[in-house]
């Protein structure tokens, strides 16, 4: 442990004065472990500079980095360069965590042994709360839980042994804009030998219509579709995760309709998605009739779309 600091909690902010306070306080609830919040500013052009500034004034457990707009990666990036907790969480800046959870994570992980903790997350919309649970707590060599194919790929809900991300230079990537945190997590499985599943969540995720996901053009998924091929020929074992995101990812590039039929089918070729049984009846369908004739899937994506506005 260094610094005796047992926990560093990693906040990447932009724009963010309406939720900061709330994502800020449920951190400062934590009174049974030793813990450091570090609040990235990737240049605010709001009042969150000052919101953050006023905390580190007041609590010495907060740290402070401002920084000229660079992205969610890069914010993140610069965290975990300055980090000296034992285990390291992210959190969003419009999301909030819950003490008494987290503080039994972190025991639990340390009665484990474990390298990387995994929960469920409550997601939150409108002031109406979805929880989640898993079935049961376990714990899991890295290779039985990546053959479950139940892991979560946003980092939301993780916490991570901090060596295993500074001795492998592991880091979120800046060059595309969705799925680095899905890369992140995988890149921490592979070096991580014990990983433990929690069945309570201790992190509450705002759903927010600003998010990445919500507002990217099809330009910037199409990138990260890229990447995610690419990271699953060279890691095949996540390969059952990963087509999941592509089916998603190439689903809404044809919802956005402003690639081309032929751009569309080569890059349905490219993503080779496997069936599984973790897919719905409607996705299975999809990537049947895509594997015969990719734009025959790229109609039933529209018919499906138009149906469910009658419905």
């Amino acid at each position: 442990m260094r610094n005796n600091i047992k926990c560093s909690i990693i906040v990447p902010i932009y724009n963010a004065e309406t939720y900061i306070s709330n994502c800020v306080e449920s951190v400062l609830q934590l009174n049974n472990i030793s813990w450091e919040l570090i609040l990235i500013d990737d240049g605010s052009t709001d009042g969150s500079r000052l919101i953050c500034d006023q905390y580190a004034a007041n609590d010495k457990r907060v740290k402070v980095y401002h920084q000229i707009n660079q992205g969610v990666s890069a914010a993140r990036n610069l965290g975990l360069k300055v980090m000296r907790g034992e285990y390291v969480l992210f959190l969003d800046s419009d999301d909030w965590i819950d003490s008494r959870v987290l503080e039994l994570s972190i025991k639990e992980m340390d009665l484990m042994h474990a390298d990387m903790l995994q929960s469920p997350t409550n997601r939150v919309n409108n002031n109406t709360t979805k929880p989640h649970h898993f079935e049961k707590g376990n714990i899991y060599n890295c290779k039985d839980y990546i053959d479950l194919d139940s892991f979560y790929v946003c980092i939301g809900g993780s916490i991570m042994r901090s060596n295993i991300i500074t001795d492998n230079q592991i880091f979120f990537r800046n060059d595309i804009k969705l799925a680095e945190d899905q890369m992140f997590i995988m890149d921490s499985m592979r070096f991580s030998c014990i990983i433990y599943r929690l069945d309570s969540p201790f992190y509450n995720y705002y759903i927010n219509d600003n998010s990445a996901t919500n507002t990217s053009k099809s330009i910037s998924i199409i990138e990260s579709i890229n990447a995610l091929v690419e990271y699953k020929t060279k890691y095949p074992q996540f390969g059952k995760s990963i087509d999941y995101t592509l089916l998603y990812f190439i689903w809404y590039v044809i919802k956005n309709r402003d690639v081309s039929i032929r751009d569309i089918s080569r890059l349905i070729k490219k993503a080779d998605i496997s069936l599984s049984q973790r897919f719905s009846y409607i996705e299975k369908a999809f990537l049947s009739i895509s594997r015969i004739t990719p734009i025959g899937g790229i109609v039933f994506v529209h018919l499906y779309k138009s149906l469910k506005q009658w419905l």
